[in-house]
């Protein structure tokens, strides 16, 4: 029976992404992008920002509890409140130019980080998943906790 015991408790709590709002937008083998990438983008070429915000699901594997859940953009790391083990909670970002009070605010591909985690009371973290994809669309039908958004400021151009 012990082993049971101590192969949960050296389970790490789970954090993953499993919404985005609102919905992101792709490109389909874009140069410089990949296939189907995912795409932020904020009004105004960037001026104005745009919140988005991911649906992570946190649930404490070891039977204790979570101690602290956090959410990274943009290289910047926050501390949450954590939700009741086995639910989700909506975490915000802003998406807009340098100057503009945005946590990701450089266009290019893979510019904007987003990794969720958690640490249960017996101090283990969320082992990293990054959303491996060359086609970000499906990532709801994925496991992970980090993801490399694109953003570009550009408006669509349309050929004639």
């Amino acid at each position: 029976a012990n082993i049971c015991i101590s192969n949960v408790l050296s389970m790490p709590p789970t954090a993953r992404i499993i919404d985005i709002l609102p919905d992101i937008g792709y490109r389909d083998n874009f140069p410089g992008f990949g296939d189907f990438s995912a795409l932020l983008r904020a009004d105004d070429d960037g001026w104005s920002p745009k919140l988005y915000g991911v649906k992570v699901f946190f649930e404490d594997k070891s039977g204790l509890g979570l101690d602290t859940c956090h959410i990274e953009v943009g290289g910047i790391s926050n501390t949450e409140t954590c939700p009741a083990s086995g639910s989700s909670k909506w975490l915000w970002f802003k998406v807009g130019r340098f100057g503009t009070g945005s946590d990701c605010n450089t266009s290019g591909s893979n510019m904007c980080k987003v990794k969720v985690w958690a640490i249960d009371k017996t101090g283990r973290k969320t082992e990293e998943k990054n959303l491996d994809d060359k086609d970000e669309r499906n990532y709801k039908s994925h496991n992970f906790n980090l993801f490399l958004f694109s953003i570009d400021w550009e408006s669509p151009i349309i050929p004639n």
